[in-house]
């Protein structure tokens, strides 16, 4: 999958992720705001824009922030978490709930339909 790159990113970056016209009509349709981050799901889910705060993470070394996934009653282990069950959720329902170890009900009950 070909990494998008919306209109207010700079330059140099935009000219290193060409896209096809295919490509920018599903970037037009589900990213209005041309945020970033910018995932599309089967074209049927998407996640534009942070969904949390980067300020959370803000001097945080990878391996703090690796631990901090593993407290998920801390503010960062929570937004990280979060947003990893809402993808997971997506991907689960684009792969027919496979693998079943990570479609859980749980995960399964974050989007709407089930």
């Amino acid at each position: 999958m070909p990494i998008l790159i919306g209109t207010r990113a700079s330059a140099a970056a935009r000219a290193a992720c060409r896209h096809s016209s295919r490509e920018r009509a599903i970037f037009t349709r589900y990213d209005k705001l041309q945020a970033v981050p910018f995932a599309d799901f089967g074209n049927r889910y998407a996640l534009t824009g942070s969904s949390f705060s980067p300020g959370v993470l803000e001097h945080e070394t990878w391996s703090q922030i690796a631990a901090a996934i593993e407290d998920p009653h801390g503010i960062r282990g929570r937004s990280i978490l979060g947003t990893v069950s809402y993808i997971t959720a997506a991907i689960c329902r684009l792969t027919g709930d496979q693998p079943a170890t990570a479609c859980t009900p749980t995960v399964r009950s974050l989007l709407p339909g089930n």
